[in-house]
């Protein structure tokens, strides 16, 4: 309630006392000047009251209006933070979002590695089947030579042979 509108009020209710003074007037004449005397020092004393009061409702009202405004401009300040804040946040979520992607297409080259790891694992699982093989077979010659060996000492060569028949033939003949 402003003051204006407070003091149409007082004057509302200054209206009303006025008329009530009347009517009390017309029935107790005697001590309607005492009354009315009355009645003006506490008009006056209300009023005085009232202007206080009224005084201390606009010092009130400027002040809870500057602090409204220190409010508003810290809020404003706290909103502008809160913006600065969720960017970050977008700016954090662009990264990560970088970064899985990132992490997505390392994971997919770990799987063409492992799965050049297994084909490389059949490869060398089949290389030791054939080594293994090739030792058996390698044992085999082994001892084919070794068999091949002990009956080339039981054997001529060629020229001892032809050396030997040279001698034979003589011997016959």
């Amino acid at each position: 309630m402003d003051t204006k509108e407070f003091q149409k009020m007082l004057d509302g209710q200054t209206q009303k006392i006025e008329h009530r003074m009347g009517a009390f007037e017309e029935r107790f004449d005697t001590q309607a000047q005492e009354f009315e005397r009355h009645v003006g020092a506490l008009k006056e004393h209300f009023e005085d009251q009232l202007k206080g009061v009224v005084e201390g409702i606009a010092m009130t009202r400027e002040s809870l209006e500057r602090r409204l405004d220190a409010h508003d401009q810290k809020f404003d300040s706290i909103d502008q933070q809160f913006n600065s804040i969720d960017q970050q946040f977008n700016s954090i979520d662009q990264r990560f979002n970088s970064i899985d992607q990132q992490f997505n297409s390392i994971d997919q080259q770990f799987n063409s590695v492992n799965q050049r790891f297994d084909s490389i694992d059949k490869k060398l699982d089949s290389h030791t089947e054939m080594i293994g093989s090739l030792m058996e077979d390698m044992e085999t010659v082994k001892l084919d030579v070794v068999s091949i060996k002990d009956g080339m000492k039981k054997k001529v060569d060629y020229e001892e042979f032809a050396v030997l028949k040279s001698k034979f033939e003589k011997a016959i003949a």
